[in-house]
Parts: structure tokens; sequence; C-alpha cells
């Protein structure tokens, strides 16, 4: 019987670059979220200065370690390889892509 979570060599160097990618990307797109949500709310409201890139993924990391909560998943041994993978991508982007709809939806109703 094989072992369905069993990865070869190539799998895994490939693998890895994927996720490397998608946490560098992830990385970018979360700062883009706080930069985009500063200008939409923090800027117009109190008046501050807008937030560019850099700023403001220094700002998202920061947040995002103090705040750190890592999702409990039992069953997460019994996936196989590429679902762990496609796992782990979900979790990097959908929750910022989430806040970025949920902020555009109020910006819609700002003066």
């Amino acid at each position: 019987m094989q072992n369905k979570n069993a990865v070869t060599g190539p799998e895994a160097i490939g693998g890895a670059f994927i996720a490397l990618a998608a946490w560098v990307g992830g990385i970018i797109f979360d700062g883009y979220v706080v930069a985009t949500l500063w200008g939409w709310f923090m800027a117009t409201t109190f008046g501050l200065p807008r937030l560019t890139l850099a700023p403001a993924i220094g700002v998202s990391l920061l947040v995002g370690r103090l705040t750190f909560q890592h999702p409990l998943d039992v069953t997460e041994k019994d996936r196989s390889y590429w679902g762990r993978l496609g796992r782990t991508i979900t979790l990097i982007y959908a929750p910022p892509a989430v806040t970025l709809l949920l902020g555009w939806a109020v910006h819609a109703f700002m003066p």
C-alpha cells in the first residue's frame, strides 16, 4: 500500500518553491490591503498621511506578529502533500482578500 503523504524529491522542491512564492506574495498582498484600507479609512477620516507599500507591509507584519493565532486542524496529517500546500496558500490569501472585500463594501457607504 502506497502512502498518500509520501513526497518525492522533485515534488518537495517544487512545493517548497511554490510555498515560498506564495508566502512572499502573501506578505506583499497583506501590505497592499493595509495600504488600501488605511487610505480609505484612516487617511480620510483622521487626516493622516497615506501609507505606501513598504510601510504598510511593516505594519502588517507587526500587527500579524502581535496577534498571531495558529489555526488548529487535527486532521492536517491526513491530507496529501498537495492538499496541505493548497490549504496553506488559501490561508495566506483568503483572509486579506475577504478583509479587502468587506473594507470595499464599507468604503462604498462613506461620504
